[in-house]
């Protein structure tokens, strides 16, 4: 034995009470639902260029995450060894998420590269880390890197 259940329409301006079956059924007719639905859309936020970029670019941002914990489960910053906690675009074009486009970083290492270093130029180094390891993946870069600009530079840009 099916419930039979009386509502009323969501649509404002018909607001008729109905009869269904249907427990999850809103409006009284599809005639109702598509002018509600019509009558929401114009409603909606109309967003700038600008906003529209800056929600892409968001939204890239956590494409590059979801892209990076699958190509690197590991976790560890490309640079320093330490635990990374972001995903660095070697191109720095956000919306480039190939995989060998994206490196594991941490805090320091990630404000570094996108500061201008005076000792070093950071992207260069991390371009020629990124074609060793291209060329031998059994190449340690965290070594690599160490071996030829010590440990990672300290200084203002560590805020």
């Amino acid at each position: 034995m099916s419930t039979i259940f009386t509502k009323v329409c969501r649509d404002p301006r018909c607001r008729k009470t109905f009869t269904t079956t249907s427990r999850k059924q809103a409006y009284c007719t599809p005639e109702c639902r598509n002018r509600h639905y019509k009558e929401c859309k114009k409603r909606r936020k109309k967003y700038t260029k600008v906003e529209k970029e800056a929600r892409l670019v968001a939204r890239s941002y956590g494409v590059a995450q979801e892209i990076a914990a699958i190509f690197y489960p590991d976790k560890i910053c490309a640079v320093c060894g330490k635990k990374a906690t972001h995903v660095h675009h070697i191109d720095v074009n956000v919306f480039n998420n190939d995989p060998s486009n994206l490196m594991r970083v941490c805090d320091k290492c990630h404000k570094q590269l996108h500061t201008k270093l005076p000792s070093i130029n950071i992207v260069e180094a991390l371009n020629e880390c990124a074609s060793l390891k291209k060329e031998n993946p059994q190449v340690n870069t965290v070594k690599m890197w160490r071996a030829k600009f010590g440990d990672t530079p300290k200084g203002d840009y560590y805020v």
